[in-house]
C-alpha cells in the first residue's frame, strides 16, 4: 500500500502507522505535544476534555 502513496504523503502515512494516531489527531498535532527528551518518546493527545499519552 505504501508503494502506491504519493511521496509527499508517505511520511505522514508511516507516522500514522507506527504511532497509532488517527488522521484527526495528526492534523491537530503540534511540537508541544511531542516529548522526545526522555527514554521513551511520547505524544500527548487530547480526547474531548481528557488527555491521554501514547508511547
Amino acid at each position: 500500500m505504501l508503494a502506491e502513496v504519493k511521496p509527499t504523503w508517505r511520511d505522514a502515512f508511516e507516522f500514522l502507522y507506527h504511532t497509532g494516531l488517527r488522521k484527526g489527531e495528526l492534523s491537530n498535532l503540534t511540537w508541544d505535544d511531542v516529548d522526545i527528551d526522555h527514554d521513551q518518546p511520547s505524544i500527548a493527545i487530547q480526547a474531548k476534555e481528557d488527555w491521554a499519552t501514547k508511547p
